[in-house]
């Protein structure tokens, strides 16, 4: 699931194999087809909006034209699921994350490997790049976060090594700080340029699917298979709202480009937006409200009047 640029328009895609791109204004859906011939694992827009690429458990990834639908481009080589997708900054560039435990990198134009990487133990769940396009981070099954540079294809660092699988990682807008986040349940918020642990966000209660830095830096969204999505201030550490309403596992989560809503999507088959306050309001709720998440009633007043 992915939010264009723009904020017009949201991408969705899953285990139907169908990718649907939906009005994010009115929910009225403009188009949908069947992408892949197995389970889609991730959505993602070009920086410029007018592409969407696809990665699939059957092996392939595929780039689209985001207005017409129209297949513009089939990335064929891993031998395995494809379980993570990312353009460069600039748009000419995509690198892959696989279960055969490669990564690797392609020039969109003529869809050739510039560089097939490898680096991991084991399967490799997902993939970002940093804002300034010179590294990428990747995260596996394995327990391992690396920080790739672009210019050598080497890893420049390893964030984490436990011994709990990490599924899902993002860079802050300023790519100066990571998250990453899997199957014990915690987030790590790490300095990119140290390398140094800033906090540890605890409080999901099963695995965490899917992670995502707001906006504004200051915030991150997780989404988690005990049916939950919660936000937090990664200073204070707190979770400042808690997003309810699924009656499955959330796989995906995702901020709008303005930072006023989420949207979350689920094992229930469903895609839920959730308005939000500003980071400032978000404090303040978490304040006053000693350590708890807030009730369905105190979402409606202040998250819908």
């Amino acid at each position: 699931m992915a939010y264009s640029p723009d904020g017009k328009s949201l991408a969705t895609a899953g285990n139907d194999k169908i990718l649907i791109i939906w009005d994010a204004d009115s929910g009225k859906k403009r188009y949908a087809f069947d992408a892949h011939t197995d389970i889609v694992s991730k959505v993602v827009f070009s920086p410029d909006g007018t592409r969407i690429a696809t990665a699939s458990a059957d092996g392939t990834s595929r780039i689209w034209n985001a207005r017409s639908g129209r297949k513009l481009l089939a990335l064929l080589g891993h031998s395995q699921s494809v379980q993570g997708i990312a353009f460069n900054p600039t748009g000419n560039r995509i690198a892959t994350a696989s279960a055969d435990g490669t990564i690797k990198i392609w020039d969109v134009a003529p869809g050739q490997v510039l560089l097939p990487l490898r680096g991991h133990k084991s399967a490799v769940k997902d993939v970002a790049y940093s804002p300034d396009g010179s590294r990428f981070i990747t995260v596996s099954v394995d327990g391992t976060a690396k920080l790739w540079d672009v210019k050598s294809g080497q890893v420049s660092q390893t964030l984490t090594d436990r011994h709990q699988p990490v599924l899902s990682a993002d860079f802050s807008r300023d790519g100066d700080r990571i998250v990453t986040a899997g199957a014990d349940g915690s987030t790590e918020v790490w300095n990119v340029s140290t390398g140094k642990l800033l906090n540890t966000l605890s409080g999901q209660k099963q695995t965490i699917l899917d992670v995502a830095f707001g906006p504004d830096g200051n915030r991150v969204a997780t989404a988690s298979k005990d049916k939950i999505a919660k936000v937090w201030d990664i200073d204070s550490g707190q979770v400042v709202l808690t997003l309810s309403g699924h009656t499955n596992s959330i796989n995906t989560i995702t901020f709008s480009p303005s930072g006023e809503y989420i949207a979350t999507a689920s094992e229930d088959k469903t895609v839920r937006l959730h308005p939000i306050l500003n980071i400032e309001e978000l404090k303040n709720i978490a304040q006053i409200r000693v350590a708890r998440s807030l009730t369905t009633v105190e979402q409606r007043q202040y998250l819908l009047d």
